[in-house]
This record gives C-alpha cells, structure tokens and sequence, in this order.
C-alpha cells in the first residue's frame, strides 16, 4: 500500500510539473506587455523595477526546478512538490499584492480593467490545468482574486462593485469546477496505477515456474 501511494505521488509530481511548464514565462511576459504599454516604467520606475526582480526571480525559480526535474538523479517527491506549489502559490500572491496597488494608485486609468480582465484569466486557467494539487487549486485563485475584490468593495462605486461581485461569483465557480477536476484526475489515477500493478504481476506470474518459483522458458525466450 505504501509502495502504492509512493508512486501515485510520484506520477502527479510528473503530471502537475508538465502542466506548469506553460506558465513559466506567462508572468515576466505579462508584466512587460502591460507595464511597457501603459508606460508603467516612467510614472513609476520603482514598482516596475521591484516588480520585474521579483518576478525574474520566480521565473529563475521554476527553471532551477523544471532543470532538477529533468536531471536524471534521484530527488525527494515531496520536496520538489513543495518547492513547485510554493512557487506558484508565491506567484499568485504577488500578482495579487500588484494588483491592489495598481487599483490604489492607478484609479483614473485603463490599465485597471486591463489587469482585471488578466488577473481573472490566469486565476481560472491556472487553477483549472494546476487542480491535480488541491492546495493550489484552493489558493491560488484566492491569492490572485481577494486583495483586488477587497480594493474594488472599498472603492464604493457601482462598477467596482459589480467587478467585485463577478470576482467573488469566479471564485465559487472555480472552487466547484476545479473540484470535479481533481477528483477525476485522482480517480484515473488510481485506476491506470492499479492497472499497471496487476499486469506487473500478470507478467511476474507467467514468467514464474509455481512449483519452484523459478524463471520459466518464457523468461528466457
């Protein structure tokens, strides 16, 4: 049963890993995109330099782990699911952290709905392709939406309020989809590693003399 598991964790560390690949690039690339357009650099260059260095180094994060992960030594299933949940739940919380700032300090300017619009996108796809791990699925759409839905009830206005209450309606649309999707996921899962064990065993039984429990000539042919 421990071997089971063993390896069940072992293939949803490779699963969730090669879905999280798509997303290494997304967040220095949308940052640049929408900061360069709305000339983010010039009204404040601190925001965007600290900004970029932060995430540069999420970026060099998740190369370091995909580079680990592809090497063929040995390396510790938790701790490199660990490392990869952290990171993108790190992520997540920073994109939400700029978000506030940017509906603070940008409040007469387009790039609000721009961010908006991109923050919503990545907190629905990030946690639909990343719900084989429950902590992410829960977290991260929570990370990127609540500091923004937080803003936008404070500012009072009829439009940030229905921007709020759409976040909030995404939320609970996530968490019930991302929920069926996991536990599909978790389900094949076993079903596909339980299949794999018993034709292991299958092949172990025909190759397998039962009297002397020595290889038999289909073995060796």
């Amino acid at each position: 049963m421990h071997q089971f598991y063993d390896q069940l964790q072992k293939q949803s560390l490779i699963d969730l890993t090669k879905r999280a690949k798509g997303g290494i690039l997304i967040y220095p690339a949308l940052w640049l995109v929408i900061s360069l357009s709305y000339q983010l650099h010039i009204w404040s260059p601190l925001f965007f330099y600290s900004n970029a260095i932060i995430l540069f180094c999420i970026f060099a994060s998740r190369i370091c782990h995909l580079i680990v992960f592809n090497s063929q030594s040995e390396y510790t299933v938790s701790k490199m699911r660990w490392w990869l949940v952290v990171t993108i739940l790190f992520a997540g919380l920073h994109w939400g952290i700029m978000t506030t700032i940017i509906l603070f300090q940008w409040n007469s300017s387009s790039v609000q709905y721009i961010w908006i619009i991109v923050t919503m996108s990545l907190s629905i796809g990030g946690a639909v392709v990343l719900s084989i791990s429950n902590k992410i699925r829960v977290l991260y759409p929570l990370f990127l939406l609540i500091p923004g839905i937080f803003v936008l009830i404070l500012g009072g206005s009829s439009d940030q309020l229905i921007l709020a209450l759409s976040g909030i309606i995404s939320l609970v649309y996530i968490h019930g989809a991302t929920r069926v999707i996991n536990a599909d996921y978790w389900e094949g899962l076993k079903s596909r590693c339980l299949a794999e064990e018993r034709a292991e065993k299958m092949e172990n039984l025909s190759h397998t003399d039962q009297l002397t429990q020595l290889k038999n000539r289909m073995y060796f042919d």
